[in-house]
């Protein structure tokens, strides 16, 4: 499956910037709901990519799953989560 969060074509995958804003944002308003799962449930019942991180999760832990795809697409994991910071 293709990638939202990186472009292609280059040797090493690069952040799509508008990727990572999308993300910051969605981080951003789940911090003011009082039920972040029910959120992120109605959103991956509207968005396919999210939807697709959900199957993709299957019950197991989220850090874990990232921690493995970055390691598996050859991403340093910390750079990502400094860019969402």
């Amino acid at each position: 499956m293709n990638n939202p969060f990186f472009n292609s074509g280059a040797q090493r995958p690069a952040m799509d910037p508008q990727a990572v804003s999308a993300v910051k944002g969605m981080i951003d308003n789940l911090k003011s709901v009082q039920n972040p799962d029910a959120v992120i449930n109605m959103l991956a019942g509207k968005n396919p990519l999210l939807g697709n991180v959900m199957r993709m999760l299957q019950g197991r832990d989220p850090k874990q799953v990232f921690f493995a795809e970055c390691q598996r697409q050859g991403i340093d994991p910390n750079e990502i989560i400094r860019m969402l910071k």
